[in-house]
């Protein structure tokens, strides 16, 4: 091997290490980093070395080879730190913030204490008058964080801050009605740019920020100029689905607890907490395992409370099939008054949602109207505790059609107990079983995982609706009963190696199949 190619082969060799080294760092410098070209470039600076390796083991010369190697080293050690300084300086510079950037509301979700939903934000109106709100759908967030209460949202209407004032109001089951909650001055008005915030005198119509003090509002409330009272269109919240029991592992954490539910339940209103009427632990019910596992994370990270779960729960429910009929009689033997009470129900099933519902069809000189509230509240009693498998009850209609009393010897407690005692009677004779959440569920699986998803789902008495072709994907919908769901998002992951996704929602109850429904009835025994 000549002197001349051994230089040759060793300049060039030195100068690829050099250049690859210097794009791997520009690569790294770069915001975000580049890290396919600093892959890239990082290759270009071996293939260098080996260029020098392969030198090294063909030339003859060693001691001339490592005066060539020794060099070019020096050379490519003072340009790196070159490159490294000229890269710092760089960084130092100040750069150019533009003037608007896109709100980014799920860095602002996830780096703040907690969130609150309201439907509207209408402040000082630019235009004569309002139309179609009723189709607008609006999504403020407030946050209860250190430095209070921050309300995001999209304004319909110009907002200035200072002394302005706002009003609360609320959406009242269907009933729309303004509510004051007293009225609240905007104490801060800012720009948000993710979890940074820029204080502004002024936001316009169409503007996206966010107001720092003031009162709380409620999920479904809009504030609005109290001058022109306005309520856009409520949230439509479905019942929890799935439920899981909590309890503190220390009395210290028992406080904290109880205060961090209460700021979960405000912010999030498909979220309930509850009590087991058994055994008096606290219960928690979402609308899927993934909504209550992100609670207790929350509850764990934001909140520092250490908490034990229990299993999940599915939100079954009981309802009748058919017609039933009873009367019952309460007295207490040799008490005075003798608490007595007579009534006689019929109940009636009724549409699937449509719940459950109170009538009064008996005369005044049967059972006086002095003690059908007690009828009722006894009636709501057993409808709550449910006949079966000790679920509530719903979809059915109780009728009280009859009864007698006694001038001096009834009383409510009385005809309380007899409500409860024939409402049982009744609901026992009138076939009664068990409704189970369905999910409307959407799979998003690759064409070679197909067969695997849709036997998994058909294991899980999941209804196929309908399967959508997409490129390089299907896309699977179907109906599947909510307990045949718990763990299936494991199980996706497993037979599609990571690659499907999956989406589902609350769709309606159902009766369970007669083995489901027996075997819930014998937990109960």
């Amino acid at each position: 091997m000549t002197a001349i190619f051994r230089r040759t082969i060793g300049v060039l060799g030195a100068v690829t290490c050099l250049l690859g080294a210097t794009g791997a760092i520009l690569a790294l410098l770069a915001s975000p980093p580049v890290w396919f070209a600093v892959g890239f470039q990082i290759i270009i600076a071996l293939t260098g070395l080996i260029a020098l390796l392969v030198i090294y083991i063909l030339s003859q010369a060693y001691l001339a080879l490592a005066q060539l190697v020794i060099r070019f080293s020096l050379l490519f050690v003072g340009s790196f730190a070159l490159l490294i300084l000229i890269g710092a300086l760089l960084l130092m510079l100040p750069r150019a913030t533009p003037a608007e950037e896109p709100i980014d509301f799920l860095d602002a979700l996830f780096t703040s204490t907690s969130a609150v939903c309201v439907t509207g934000l209408i402040v000082r109106d630019t235009a004569t008058e309002f139309t179609g709100f009723g189709q607008t759908i609006i999504l403020i967030l407030i946050q209860l964080g250190g430095l209070g209460i921050i309300i995001f949202g999209a304004l319909l209407a110009t907002m200035l801050s200072g002394s302005m004032s706002v009003r609360h109001a609320s959406n009242l089951g269907e009933a729309v009605s303004a509510v004051e909650s007293g009225p609240g001055n905007v104490e801060r008005l800012v720009r948000m740019h993710a979890n940074h915030r820029e204080d502004v005198a002024e936001l316009g119509a169409g503007g996206i920020g966010a107001i720092v003090g003031g009162r709380a509002g409620g999920t479904g409330d809009t504030l609005c100029d109290p001058a022109r009272p306005l309520v856009l269109d409520g949230m439509v919240v479905p019942e929890p689905v799935l439920g899981v029991t909590i309890e503190p592992a220390t009395e210290a954490d028992l406080a904290r607890l109880h205060e961090a539910l209460e700021r979960l339940a405000v912010e999030d209103p498909s979220f309930r907490v509850g009590a087991d009427p058994d055994s008096g632990a606290i219960t928690i019910a979402g609308m899927g395992e993934l909504h209550l596992e992100i609670l207790v994370d929350r509850l764990r990270r934001e909140f520092k409370v250490d908490a034990r779960v229990g299993r999940l729960q599915v939100a079954y429910r009981e309802t009748i099939t058919q017609r039933g009929r009873a009367e019952a009689r309460h007295a207490v033997v040799g008490a005075s008054p003798a608490h007595l009470g007579h009534v006689v129900l019929a109940v009636e099933p009724a549409g699937r949602g449509e719940g459950y519902r109170f009538e009064n069809q008996a005369s005044s000189a049967d059972v006086p109207a002095d003690y059908v509230p007690a009828v009722a509240e006894g009636v709501a009693e057993a409808v709550g505790k449910g006949v079966l498998a000790g679920f509530p009850m719903t979809d059915l209609t109780v009728a009280l059609v009859g009864g007698s009393h006694h001038v001096v010897d009834s009383s409510p407690r009385g005809f309380k107990l007899a409500g409860t005692r024939a409402f049982r009677d009744a609901a026992t004779a009138a076939a009664p079983t068990v409704l189970e959440p369905v999910m409307e569920l959407e799979v998003r699986a690759p064409d070679a995982h197909i067969g695997d998803v849709l036997g998994d789902l058909l294991a899980r008495r999941a209804k196929v609706g309908g399967m959508q072709a997409r490129p390089g994907v299907q896309v699977i919908s179907a109906s599947v009963p909510l307990a045949e769901m718990v763990g299936y998002a494991t199980a996706l992951r497993s037979s599609s190696r990571g690659r499907a996704t999956y989406s589902m929602q609350f769709r309606e109850y159902a009766e369970v199949p007669h083995a489901t429904r027996d075997r819930l009835a014998a937990r109960r025994v």
